[in-house]
């Protein structure tokens, strides 16, 4: 039960193929469990296929997650990114010990590039809108052509929407998504960022951040953070923490943070970060 709620977590649906990269028997048995209590399909492999059967199996199936062999399943790495839209797996990460950020490298007939907002290719490290090409042209949403523009190009690269970056060895990293990207002082700035370091803290389950519009310095960011039970958390506590973790002031919790029960969730069961800031809002409103 534990690993199915793990998989709840991520934002697994019903219908969502898990991909399991597995050598030992109990470990296939305890995620056959949790996929059949979520009502996800599964699609097992062992550890000893090749990488390119690998590729070219889950390429087939599409997993949304897949699990590596492994005692601790709330470690578990998501190894792959796949685009529903791009019809096949985009990235594998089967380097995961020595890149365990890293989403992977693209699959074989899988082309990635990073753009800046002039849609200008980026070089190694550089962040950036993520865009494939598979070098098909897509069908599109069903009679909406505004939006299929927006998502795949005249040269057929899909713009994801997602921010990340490649290093030196072509592996990606997601960053953020493109929308939830924030301006404090004309200075860009990531909600993740803030998001992690109050994960490091011990009374933290999760945490949420956005910004808070000031019309003299920008998005001003600000938290919504759900404490352990039974622990002791201020919202003055989690302000201090990252202050003394992130040295820079445009990523300070400028607009405060606010100790609550729970994270609105979306449909696909992430954080809504609309939301949780208007929920924050409210609440703040009425202090």
């Amino acid at each position: 039960m534990k690993v199915a709620s793990y998989m709840r977590k991520l934002g697994l649906e019903q219908g969502d193929f898990v991909g399991v990269i597995v050598r030992l028997t109990t470990h296939l048995t305890a995620l056959a469990y949790a996929c059949f209590f979520n009502g996800t399909p599964y699609h097992a492999l062992h550890t000893e296929y090749e990488h390119s059967a690998i590729e070219r199996l889950f390429g087939i199936t599409k997993p949304r997650l897949i699990f590596c062999d492994g005692d601790e399943f709330e470690k578990v790495q998501v190894l792959n990114y796949t685009l529903t839209e791009l019809n096949s797996t985009g990235c594998l990460n089967f380097n995961f010990d020595e890149k365990p950020n890293s989403v992977g490298r693209p699959v074989i007939g899988i082309q990635i590039k990073i753009v800046n907002e002039l849609g200008e290719a980026q070089g190694p490290n550089v962040v950036g809108e993520i865009c494939f090409n598979n070098g098909q042209k897509w069908s599109g949403y069903y009679k909406n052509a505004e939006e299929t523009k927006k998502m795949q190009d005249s040269e057929n690269w899909f713009h994801t929407g997602d921010l990340g970056y490649m290093d030196e060895d072509g592996y990606l990293f997601i960053i953020d998504r493109l929308n939830d990207m924030l301006k404090y002082q004309t200075i860009m700035y990531y909600p993740s960022e803030i998001e992690s370091v109050i994960a490091e803290m011990p009374n933290v389950v999760e945490a949420c951040v956005f910004g808070i519009w000031d019309p003299v310095n920008g998005d001003k960011a600000a938290a919504s953070v759900v404490q352990k039970p039974g622990t002791q958390l201020e919202a003055q506590d989690v302000v201090e923490y990252v202050s003394k973790r992130i040295p820079a002031k445009f990523k300070q919790l400028n607009g405060g943070a606010l100790i609550v029960d729970h994270i609105i969730q979306s449909g696909n069961r992430k954080p809504n970060r609309a939301a949780t800031k208007a929920e924050f809002l409210r609440i703040m409103d009425k202090n």
